[in-house]
């Protein structure tokens, strides 16, 4: 077993998943006022650092890039992976 603080694990995820969430409803409010963007690699690479659960319901909550397969599907398998992973690791 990890000997890892299971506390900063836990606040590392939650501050992750609120900070992709945040990110991506500025960027779709960015999308429809014409300001200026954030890249979609930007946006992927947070959820595979551990956001994933923040960036699903936020394609859903602010129907952003619900149409592109990527995000659509891409980011649920991330979360079921990630999820399964903290299961399997005792983190869940």
């Amino acid at each position: 077993m990890l000997n890892i603080n299971l506390t900063v694990v836990y606040w590392y995820l939650f501050l992750l998943n609120i900070l992709t969430f945040a990110l991506f409803g500025l960027e779709k409010r960015f999308q429809d006022g014409g300001a200026s963007r954030i890249p979609e690699w930007f946006l992927l690479v947070l959820a595979v650092l551990g956001g994933s659960m923040g960036a699903f319901f936020a394609i859903y909550i602010f129907t952003y890039k619900k149409d592109r397969p990527k995000f659509k599907y891409g980011i649920l398998a991330l979360y079921a992976v990630q999820f399964a992973i903290c299961v399997r690791l005792g983190i869940f």
